[in-house]
């Protein structure tokens, strides 16, 4: 009798668990895909389930065993496993989308002297993947760039002309607007520079 409700017991807890574990999945993996609704979320949400499924299990069946774990710690802890990497993940993501980190990585890097007052964003949705930067520069700056990025003047973009520009405080868009790009069979490379030259857009876009 005592071993069936020992079992009857575990049966509940593990249900509760398996229960707990699928609601705090879902609303993390929903949280994850609202902020980044492209393949990195959808990787996020991927590396989130490879890491917290064994552990979420082993931590069930590890506090099993203890006895000074409280009733419903036993299924609420290991069940907050998902959400916990997904936030590590979260914080990871936004560690790496700092304006100057994107600078460096899809624009130049090192920051090249003379550029000043980053901001970057990556507004990429589904497959492709999209970044803009804005950013003041000096004309040997922007000389260092258009030669790292081996961009050419064109007259207009080859793909959108629009270079996004109401991400960002403080720009006068016009045609006046200058245009560089450099396109290969994966990635377009586009960058804008004021008529004054000291403000410059910078987009850069897989397909």
């Amino acid at each position: 009798m005592e071993k069936e409700n020992t079992s009857s017991g575990m049966g509940r807890e593990f249900t509760l668990f398996i229960f707990l574990f699928g609601l705090a999945a879902v609303l993390s993996s929903l949280v994850l895909f609202l902020m980044y609704p492209n393949l990195n979320g959808l990787g996020s949400i991927l590396i989130s389930g490879v890491c917290a499924i064994p552990l979420s299990f082993i931590l069930f069946f590890s506090l099993r065993s203890a006895s000074k774990v409280k009733p419903y710690q036993r299924y609420v802890l290991p069940a907050l496993i998902f959400p916990l990497v997904s936030g590590l993940l979260i914080g990871w993501s936004l560690f790496q989308q700092r304006p100057e980190n994107i600078f460096k990585v899809f624009v130049a890097d090192p920051i090249p002297v003379g550029v000043s007052k980053i901001q970057a964003y990556d507004i990429s949705v589904g497959i492709d993947q999209e970044i803009i930067v804005k950013f003041n520069a000096t004309p040997e700056a922007i000389s260092e760039i258009i030669k790292s990025n081996k961009l050419v003047l064109v007259e207009e973009s080859n793909m959108i002309n629009d270079p996004q520009y109401e991400f960002f405080s403080g720009v006068e868009w016009s045609k006046e607007w200058t245009t560089y790009e450099n396109k290969s069979s994966s990635s377009l490379t586009t960058m804008w520079i004021s008529p004054d030259g000291n403000v410059v857009l910078f987009r850069w876009i897989s397909f």
